[in-house]
């Protein structure tokens, strides 16, 4: 009983002891747990890692309903993509009701290229597929491009152009994504 006693007297002490060290040398306890944990990479024990655009990647979603009085163009701002950056456009994907008996021509994504030129990148969509009274039209994109911000910041605009005038309660949606450099 008495070593019991003695064992626990003698473990509480040496907590208190280190809760003060903690408290009064913060930076030289936290030099040895650090040195005590140090992580290294190995093949056989790799450390995890983000890749470098990792840090700076977007995705954003847009939506647009059809002009009034009935348009066939829906149009969005998507991105702003910030001055003295270029935005490096990975993947697109797009879905737009139309009224039946219309369909959608294209997506549209226009931007400014890191030249400064003008560019307008036309997807044709996939199929139509008849739902509810409408027709549903999409698309999904892997894609490459690349979208200056110029000095100031410029935006990333989207549309979904149809072959006739739609129903301003039907339009669409876009989802961009990618990362900065």
């Amino acid at each position: 009983m008495l070593f019991t006693k003695n064992l626990l007297i003698g473990l509480g002490a040496a907590a208190l002891l280190a809760m003060l060290l903690v408290v009064a040398a913060p930076k030289a306890v936290h030099a040895a747990v650090a040195a005590l944990v140090q992580v290294v990479n190995t093949s056989s024990n790799p450390v995890p890692t983000l890749e470098a655009d990792a840090a700076t990647a977007f995705v954003v979603t847009a939506f647009c309903n059809f002009g009034a009085p009935p348009g066939n163009d829906c149009g969005s701002a998507l991105y702003s993509v910030p001055g003295g950056k270029t935005a490096v456009l990975e993947s697109f994907s797009g879905s737009c009701n139309t009224v039946s008996g219309s369909a959608l021509v294209r997506f549209q994504l226009d931007f400014t290229a890191p030249g400064g030129a003008d560019v307008f990148e036309s997807i044709p969509p996939s199929g139509a597929i008849p739902f509810s009274g409408t027709v549903v039209n999409s698309v999904a994109l892997n894609l490459k491009s690349y979208a200056s911000g110029g000095a100031s910041g410029t935006t990333i605009g989207f549309d979904g152009i149809a072959n006739a005038s739609e129903d301003p309660s039907t339009g669409c949606v876009a989802v961009l994504s990618g990362h900065l450099e």
